[in-house]
């Protein structure tokens, strides 16, 4: 989590420019499969990003939503079907199955 908390920092000095510090819904749209892991890394990356304000300091974040879907209905971010069978094969072979199913 260490890392993704730092990638949000680097992430916020990167594009401090583009990015306003206060988080507004007008401005960025997150969005997660619908694993834990993954949106843990996404909170801990938005928590980087838009460290406390003057105005929330009291909060110690900004709330910045995580938009998902059920994995049955989500169609916009890769994944491993549930039709595809993946006990005994390795990660990359998994992650090859994956990627040919999202460019078909």
């Amino acid at each position: 989590m260490q890392q993704h908390y730092e990638l949000g920092q680097y992430l916020r000095r990167r594009y401090k420019d583009l990015l306003p510090s206060v988080y507004n819904v007008d401005d960025i749209y997150v969005r997660s499969s619908d694993v834990d892991r993954a949106l843990q890394s996404a909170t801990w990356n938005l928590l980087g990003l838009y460290p406390p304000t003057v105005e929330n300091t009291d909060q110690h974040f900004q709330f910045v939503p995580i938009h998902t879907a059920p994995i049955e209905q989500d169609k916009k971010i890769a994944r491993i079907p549930s039709t595809t069978d993946v006990s005994g094969i390795s990660l990359r072979q998994a992650m090859q199955a994956v990627f040919a199913q999202t460019v078909s």
